[in-house]
């Protein structure tokens, strides 16, 4: 393991991965699992599998943290959609939050903050869930 400077016990409890597939991610949960600007990449026919996915990941009580792009106002959503194009090289779908909230709800979440926040031209959703406690 490399050195990160923080005491054991919080290198312990952080993990990070990066990953090209769902086949690749880890099968245990966590107490949070973050979405941040991810949706937008990809094809809206395998959006909500990738949710889910991510969903089933939450341990019970654990969060969901999802920030991504705005659709609205239009000049906020330009500016997002020229930055992905010319720094990602990618031509960004967005996904309206809505669809999101619905699939958090249907993978038995409950909506703790949503917000949209601005940085200069940029515009952001935000939404932190936390999965229901199972019986």
């Amino acid at each position: 393991m490399r050195d990160t400077g923080l005491p054991a016990a919080q290198r312990e409890r952080l993990t990070l991965l990066h990953v090209q597939s769902i086949a690749d991610w880890p099968d245990q949960t966590f107490d949070m699992v973050s979405l941040i600007d991810v949706m937008h990449h990809v094809q809206p026919s395998q959006r909500l599998a990738l949710f889910e996915a991510v969903a089933a990941r939450v341990k019970p009580g654990g969060m969901l943290l999802y920030k991504d792009m705005v659709r609205r106002p239009r000049w906020r959503a330009f500016f997002n959609w020229l930055h992905d194009l010319v720094i990602a090289r990618d031509w960004i779908r967005y996904s309206p939050i809505a669809f999101i909230d619905t699939a958090a709800k249907n993978a038995g979440f409950i909506p703790v903050r949503a917000e949209i926040f601005n940085r200069l031209w940029y515009g952001h959703e935000l939404r932190v869930y936390r999965r229901r406690m199972t019986s």
